[in-house]
């Protein structure tokens, strides 16, 4: 976690606000009626999606069930990281790519 604050200490109020409002319109099923179901039917190909259990960012629900409407392999992952799991999990994450793509 200290990595991590001390990379985030670098960032400009502006960006990280940038990033924000970014991040809250993604939604995969803006062009699908908002339903996951039809989301789901318009990837092609395998999927791997990771998520946080313990995220207080983004709900990991509607990835959980994107990921099982894909029939998609998912990676949870539990840790008291939050929203940065990713850097906190890099090389169970790095092991989880390299299997997928294997």
């Amino acid at each position: 976690m200290k990595a991590i604050e001390k990379e985030a200490s670098n960032y400009k109020l502006r960006d990280l606000l940038s990033q924000m409002k970014a991040i809250g319109k993604h939604n995969v099923t803006n062009e699908c009626e908002d339903s996951l179901e039809i989301a789901a039917k318009r990837f092609k190909g395998a999927a791997l999606i990771t998520i946080a259990n313990q995220d207080q960012t983004l709900s990991p629900l509607s990835s959980i069930a994107l990921a099982k409407l894909m029939n998609a392999k998912l990676l949870e992952l539990d840790t008291n990281c939050g929203h940065y799991a990713f850097a906190c999990e890099k090389e169970r994450i790095s092991e989880a790519v390299r299997n997928f793509l294997n």
